[in-house]
């Protein structure tokens, strides 16, 4: 190197010393070395160890820089890593965080002298340590390589999203890139301080989801094990219904139902469907409600992309053969352990888990060795066919033929139809403007076409959700019915199936055009419904939204503080302003509420199966409307949720709500009418049971004899 060359390295290198940011046991402890001064640290990070991705801090994470900024860093461009630091702020220092993040540095810096037991785990030790795992807790074991985001994203879900439930979140590293080991280490313990609920084990190197699942049960204290992919994410509720099919001692385990991000079923099960072929999953593509069928059925195998076992079984069976490679491993395990509990495994319906299944490099080739290895253990005594499963579940299905000469037969059964056993049960398909995933599943025509759908099942039909992204999926065709419900997206018609469009919200969104081509048009307003037959010359039926809480007796020991339910992250909600105003005592559920009295502010969700406790719970419900639903007539659910809770109700003005509900709903235009309201409710005798009329079965009903009218 000249001079001229050298002049600017040094410049750099001084430049990181004067920044104070260089922490020098920090960084050495990262390359496994010391350094006498901080100018020799600061040359070696600008030369070696910044093109390297290493940082030169624990709280200067790489994998979290914008790409301009991690070329810069792997160019040794000091000066513009610095200005992007300064301009966004590093995180606040934690000294707990820090002397976490030098722990995993150390190891990080050592694997080049750290070499692995062989066998990973010493299973005579774990059979002798069993009666020291904790009755009760679950052990949720995620081995992941060279994934920060998604892994951090599902150790925090299971986190959140298991309640009051005793549960561990063992995280396995194998072997990741140091600057995503970091990246990992960091985000969890910066997320989790403190929380011994969560750790991280980091390996010298990748030992496969069977080796990394391995080492993290022996690193687990549940008598319980949950086996989860790192690119997965668990869903509100996941866990009770997965743990109940182990209090069946027959029972060798059980899976969660797994679904993809547009919500279609990835995994319902996996079966052998043929001699001669590779088990394969059960009703792929197809709508979550689908797999309801399944719900207590044994089958032979699971996956262990969500897979909850008990520990002695796991011990009994010595893990996974981490003569896999990322495939097969968990079928190879789960025919071991048959032998252990005939009774099989289940799956959990109960339990979504959404898997955004990440692709591994040379996955192809892992592959096809995975499927060498199985066959030539399992050639002979594999489970006996299934293939008479598609048909009890009411599916036609068509096979490959077996190719004898083919050493690693890969089954891929495709379903050509429904098996239609009765004319008079049509499947319903909802479309709804939902996302997929959790986001979605906290949206209110999620929440609404649920209802819906379960209430067409009591009336004898099927029907099934689907959501946004999944509108143009291949199992649609299957539907009989498409019924597009309207709220913030619109729907298409289908013209190859029985086709109706219903308006349940955001009418100024809806251009005329939109509602041609629809065998049937229904609105949840009356005065919208009529103002659109007469401009269109064709009739919009009126069909108002519905709730699924039965009609209860007003009155009892309620609570006179009245009750909100609902966001405000995106609009407006001057009704519970106007309460504050007035001296109402309030209770908000909902996020986007951080202008209210503290003392107003309960929680930032209230679960749909929750609604209808709180709401009995109350004696007044305010409730309020998009503008342009009010402006039109159309009367949301939560008012009609309420009225069945037997609640006096305070609403905006929406046109004709008070004629609909007499006695039950007042309108306010202002605090004083909102006050006024409030203790007229207060004084009031108990409300007898709401009229009938209200119910999604009332709604199923008027819908199915609509259709059948087209239908003939």
């Amino acid at each position: 190197m000249t001079g001229t060359e050298a002049e600017p390295v040094q410049r750099r290198a001084a430049r990181l010393v004067r920044s104070g940011l260089l922490d020098v046991e920090f960084y050495g402890a990262l390359v496994g070395g010391s350094f006498d001064t901080d100018d020799d640290a600061a040359l070696h990070a600008v030369t070696e160890g910044m093109p390297q991705r290493l940082s030169f801090n624990p709280f200067v994470d790489f994998a979290r820089l914008p790409q301009p900024v991690r070329r810069a860093f792997r160019a040794g461009k000091v000066g513009v890593v610095l200005k992007h630091l300064e301009a966004e702020g590093l995180p606040a220092y934690d000294e707990r965080t820090r002397a976490t993040l030098l722990e995993v540095a150390r190891g990080l810096g050592a694997r080049g002298r750290t070499s692995l037991p062989d066998p990973l785990v010493d299973w005579d030790a774990e059979l002798a340590r069993l009666a020291e795992r904790v009755p009760g807790r679950t052990s949720v074991v995620i081995p992941t390589y060279d994934d920060w985001f998604m892994t951090v994203r599902a150790a925090t879900a299971v986190l959140v999203e298991s309640g009051a439930a005793d549960v561990e979140v063992v995280v396995v590293d194998n072997g990741s890139p140091p600057h995503v080991a970091l990246a990992l280490a960091g985000a969890l313990a910066s997320a989790f301080v403190g929380d011994d609920a969560i750790r991280v084990v980091h390996l010298p190197q990748n030992t496969n989801f069977a080796g990394g699942s391995n080492v993290g049960f022996a690193r687990s204290t549940g008598d319980r094990v949950v086996f989860l992919n790192n690119d997965t994410r668990v869903r509100h509720g996941w866990l009770p219904p997965l743990l109940a099919p182990l209090d069946d001692p027959q029972v060798a385990g059980s899976q969660s139902l797994l679904v993809f991000p547009d919500d279609t079923i990835q995994a319902a099960g996996t079966v052998f469907p043929a001699e001669g072929l590779l088990p394969s999953h059960l009703l792929v593509g197809h709508p979550r409600q689908d797999a309801d069928a399944v719900e207590g059925r044994r089958f032979s195998v699971a996956t262990a992309a969500a897979l909850a076992m008990r520990a002695e079984d796991v011990v009994a069976l010595r893990g996974f053969d981490p003569a896999y490679r990322n495939g097969f491993e968990d079928v190879d395990l789960c025919l071991r352990a048959l032998e252990l509990r005939p009774g099989g495994f289940r799956v959990a319906t109960g339990s979504v888990v959404t898997h955004y299944e990440s692709q591994s490099p040379g996955r192809f080739a892992k592959a096809m060795d995975n499927r060498r290895l199985f066959v030539e253990r399992w050639r002979d005594r594999l489970p006996a066919p299934e293939p008479e499963v598609y048909a009890e579940l009411g599916w036609r299905l068509a096979l490959p033929v077996a190719d004898d000469g083919q050493p690693v037969p890969v089954a891929r059964p495709v379903v050509t139809g429904r098996l239609r056993r009765d004319p008079d049960r049509l499947r319903w398909g909802l479309r709804i403007p939902s996302t997929g995933g959790h986001w979605g599943d906290v949206w209110g025509d999620t929440h609404f076409a649920e209802e819906l759908a379960r209430a067409l099942r009591r009336l004898g039909q099927d029907a099934v959700v689907h959501r946004r992204d999944a509108h143009d999926a291949a199992s649609t065709a299957y539907d009989d019915v498409s019924l597009v419900l309207r709220g913030t997206y619109p729907g298409r018609p289908a013209p190859e199936q029985t086709s109706v469009l219903w308006v349940i919200s955001h009418p100024d969104e809806i251009a005329d055009e939109e509602l041609t081509g629809f065998d049937l048009v229904c609105a949840a307003s009356t005065t919208w419904a009529q103002e659109r037959s007469r401009a269109l010359g064709r009739p919009v039926r009126p069909l108002l939204q519905a709730t699924g809480l039965p009609s209860v007796d007003g009155g009892g020991d309620r609570s006179p503080t009245a009750v909100f339910v609902g966001n405000a992250e995106d609009r407006t909600r001057p009704m519970v302003h106007w309460a504050v105003e007035a001296g109402v005592p309030v209770a908000v559920y909902g996020r986007g509420w951080d202008d209210l009295p503290a003392d107003a502010w309960r929680a930032a969700q209230l679960p749909n199966d929750r609604l209808g406790e709180v709401y009995r719970a109350h004696a007044v419900v305010i409730a309020d409307h998009w503008p342009d639903m009010a402006r039109h007539g159309f009367v949301a659910n939560r008012v009609f949720d309420a009225v069945a809770s037997g609640a006096h109700v305070l609403c905006d003005e929406v046109s004709g709500v008070a004629e609909m509900f007499p006695g039950r709903v007042r309108v306010c235009r202002g605090p004083a009418d909102l006050r006024a309201g409030y203790d007229a409710a207060l004084a009031a005798p108990a409300l007898p049971v709401a009229e009938a009329g209200l119910s999604f079965d009332d709604r199923a009903r008027e819908l199915l004899q609509a259709v059948r009218g087209l239908r003939g």
